[in-house]
């Protein structure tokens, strides 16, 4: 390490799983947050939690959220982490085709990076089985979508019905 690399370590000792830890690295070369579970087994956090249940990623002056990368995202989605489910009812594409798209620059958008536009949503504008606490739940997203399809494959099917009736009519 050099005198400029910054290092933090933080373990977390949970009873029932074993201590866990992150690890930050600052170095001129790069930036690295690692989460080691118990047992030694990377990435798998057990016990970590930030303020009120989730961690979040800021700049250094604590002013926006920072860009995460990952060449994965996985959400627990199993029916033994869930309680009071039911099918999703309501119609999504009115809502989907009412949702606007945008192209935007964000407020703590480096320089180098000024000619470039990211695209996505105004998290106010979504409906609010997407919308929580200032955040958009991308795994809603994808709910919404496959839902969007089935609704559009449904109607492709009536549409082909009502074509064979009037081709053979």
């Amino acid at each position: 390490m050099s005198p400029n690399d910054i290092r933090v370590y933080l373990d977390v000792d949970n009873p029932s799983a074993g201590t866990s830890s992150i690890q930050m690295y600052k170095t001129p070369m790069f930036n690295m947050i690692q989460l080691e579970g118990a047992g030694g087994r990377q990435g798998h956090g057990s016990g970590i939690k930030g303020r009120d249940g989730f961690i979040e990623f800021r700049d250094a002056l604590d002013s926006s959220h920072i860009e995460l990368r990952a060449n994965n995202f996985r959400e627990v989605s199993s029916v033994e982490t869930k309680y009071d489910i039911h099918e999703f009812e309501p119609a999504v594409l009115d809502v989907i085709l009412d949702t606007p798209t945008y192209r935007f620059k964000r407020n703590n958008q480096v320089e180098s990076d000024q000619n470039y536009y990211f695209t996505g949503f105004i998290a106010e504008e979504m409906p609010p089985e997407i919308f929580h606490s200032g955040t958009i739940n991308l795994s809603a997203i994808c709910a919404f979508l496959w839902k969007g399809m089935q609704e559009q494959q449904e109607t492709i099917e009536e549409l082909k019905s009502e074509l064979e009736v009037i081709k053979n009519g």
